[in-house]
């Protein structure tokens, strides 16, 4: 029999977007729910199990890095990098009626995908998880007749990486799929039909099989149901879980006094609370409560640091020392800067409107120099902070949705020098065995052998009077007599020297230098395919055009592009028939655009040919 319990509760929650409260009456029923197969409160990790409270005994095996902390009711689980929470494959999942799927999640971050429950059985899957980089919540199913789909609700990853507990959920009615976010409707999909599920797959809380897609952060009180909860049960539960919380934090008011400086502006109220948190550990719930103090009285302000600095005040707050200030505002200064022109011909085509911008964007520069030189001195000093602000304001943003663009890199260029000759034959081995796909066979060694005979029978029919292959030919039999025993690197590398002598004794090879371009792989989210350097959006700095003189391990490489102080990437280069002008497309990293150059052979009479908003390739 079931008993009530009503009382009136007082919820003050912080509205980080808006710093305004409410206060809310909510009934709590307490007592057995209805059709609850799977619960685990993790209040206990004993001997690398976690028990399930249900009849169902659907208890959970643990591997990796996991282990228990402060969580909503009593203890919660911490997961960290690799882990594994396994449930093994029971009969309870199969061809469930309907499902829910409810829990409390305190990410960490929530970087490409993070699972929250995940059971693969193939188009039978069952799934709730953190997508795209946080921004979405799903819960896939299949139901019979449309097969499986999954429900994407939209969340914001910066609210859910605040520090604070939050209640997902996930239902299934036989008519529609629904998802909450603390105790609120965020997305829904008909779909009506019956859930088809269960399978040999065991099923994982954390990770996809506990070999992937591993949630990073806290996870407590995860329930599983054969109904599908109502709006206002799975209400119900935030509410249970938030009235805990409150009561937890009642114990900490008294702390906040100590640590939170409340100053007239943001920035000095953040240092100064910095100033005060130095000397030792901090509960997270105290954080919390200090970050939601922040939130209240500088609602634009909390908003505008999170998105400068791509992270959570409190993060800042915890900082050991000045290297969170300096790599966040170096960052910053170099989105800035990332356009600054650098050599006369930019300058020269600029407005003045686009002067003064760059006037501004160089003092920014050389405020963040100055607070450098502070070094730890200047751990706590409020410019910092408005630093980071200011720059924000003045960055071009890149798309970070569905975009293969490039991220920001820091310009740069390698340094040129030469290979000693081991460490020029030790990159020659490492290519020689990938392209034996890293495991060197008997066929593998044969079939060199055989090329190699090939080619020297090649070229001696066309340069009869000119080549004498004999010797490598000889070796080739000798060498030829040991695969009989089997199959060895040091074979191999033998066998592909001799091919190596071969080529380049080929006649047609009279010349002793090459040039060519060096340079890094595209980035950006889409498959890093070899064309892609070709998709300027892509490229990277980091590239040079060289030369190499000398055919041989010992060989001497020359650099004659990128010139000081441009950094970039290259597209194919096109050398005069007299071998004494090299024509290229290059795109300045300080640029959007490739551009034609001309240099000589020498590094003497560099030139830009062509200018403009497009991209300018494959000169001839």
């Amino acid at each position: 029999m079931k008993t009530k319990v009503s009382y009136l509760l007082l919820i003050y929650i912080c509205l980080a977007s808006t710093g305004s409260t409410f206060a809310a009456r909510v009934e709590i029923e307490e007592g057995p729910w209805q059709g609850l197969i799977g619960h685990w409160t993790f209040d206990d990790l004993v001997e690398g199990v976690l028990r399930d409270s249900t009849e169902a005994g659907l208890d959970a095996s643990v591997q990796g890095n996991v282990f228990l902390e402060d969580g909503v009711f009593a203890a919660a689980v911490c997961l960290k990098g690799r882990q594994s929470i396994r449930i093994k494959a029971n009969e309870t999942f199969r061809d469930l009626p309907f499902i829910t799927i409810s829990t409390w999640v305190n990410p960490k971050e929530l970087s490409g995908f993070r699972e929250i429950f995940r059971k693969e059985d193939g188009d039978r899957r069952i799934l709730f998880s953190f997508q795209n980089n946080g921004w979405i919540l799903s819960l896939g199913l299949n139901v019979e007749g449309s097969g499986y789909e999954e429900l994407d609700a939209p969340v914001q990853p910066a609210l859910l990486t605040d520090l604070q507990w939050h209640h997902v959920a996930g239902t299934f009615d036989g008519k529609k799929m629904r998802v909450y976010l603390d105790g609120l409707e965020i997305g829904s999909r008909k779909k009506p039909g019956r859930i088809i599920s269960g399978g040999k797959a065991d099923a994982f809380i954390g990770s996809l099989g506990g070999t992937d897609e591993f949630f990073q952060g806290a996870i407590d009180d995860m329930r599983i149901f054969n109904i599908a909860l109502t709006g206002k049960q799975i209400a119900r539960l935030y509410e249970k879980g938030l009235s805990v919380i409150g009561t937890k934090v009642e114990g900490y008011q008294g702390q906040i006094e100590d640590i939170y400086e409340d100053k007239t502006t943001f920035s000095e109220t953040m240092a100064g609370t910095r100033r005060n948190l130095k000397d030792g550990n901090v509960p997270a719930v105290l954080l919390k409560l200090v970050q939601a103090k922040l939130a209240a009285k500088f609602p634009k302000e909390f908003a505008d640091f999170s998105k400068a600095t791509n992270s959570q005040p409190f993060e800042y707050l915890i900082a050991a020392d000045n290297s969170w200030n300096f790599n966040k505002a170096e960052y910053l200064i170099g989105l800035v800067t990332e356009y600054r022109p650098l050599i006369r011909q930019q300058w020269a085509g600029l407005s003045e409107t686009e002067l003064k911008k760059w006037k501004r964007v160089e003092q920014l520069a050389a405020k963040f120099e100055r607070l450098k030189d502070m070094a730890e001195a200047g751990t706590y000093d409020a410019d910092w902070i408005n630093l980071m602000m200011e720059a924000t304001k003045q960055v071009v943003y890149r798309p970070v949705q569905h975009e293969a663009v490039a991220p920001y890199i820091k310009p740069y260029t390698p340094q040129t020098r030469d290979y000693s000759a081991k460490e020029a034959e030790d990159l020659l081995r490492k290519d020689w065995l990938f392209q034996a796909n890293g495991d060197v066979t008997v066929e593998h060694i044969k079939n060199e052998i055989g090329w190699a005979r090939e080619a020297a029978a090649r070229i001696e029919r066309k340069y009869p009077d000119h080549v004498d292959f004999s010797n490598e030919l000889s070796e080739l039999m000798a060498l030829e007599t040991k695969v009989v025993t089997g199959a060895s690197e040091q074979l191999y590398y033998a066998v592909r020297s001799i091919k190596r002598r071969i080529m380049l004794g080929d006649p047609v090879v009279d010349f002793d230098s090459l040039l060519f371009v060096d340079i890094p792989s595209p980035a950006g989210s889409e498959w890093p395919h070899e064309t892609r350097h070709r998709l300027g959006y892509m490229a990277v700095p980091g590239g040079r055009l060289l030369t190499l003189k000398g055919l041989s391990l010992t060989g001497h490489l020359e650099k004659l592009m990128p010139v000081e102080p441009l950094h970039g990437t290259f597209w194919r280069p096109d050398l005069s028939f007299d071998a004494k002008r090299v024509l290229l497309s290059f795109h300045p990293a300080n640029e959007k655009n490739f551009h034609i150059y001309e240099i000589n052979i020498d590094g003497s009479g560099f030139r830009q040919i062509t200018d403009g908003i497009y991209d300018d390739v494959d000169p001839i």
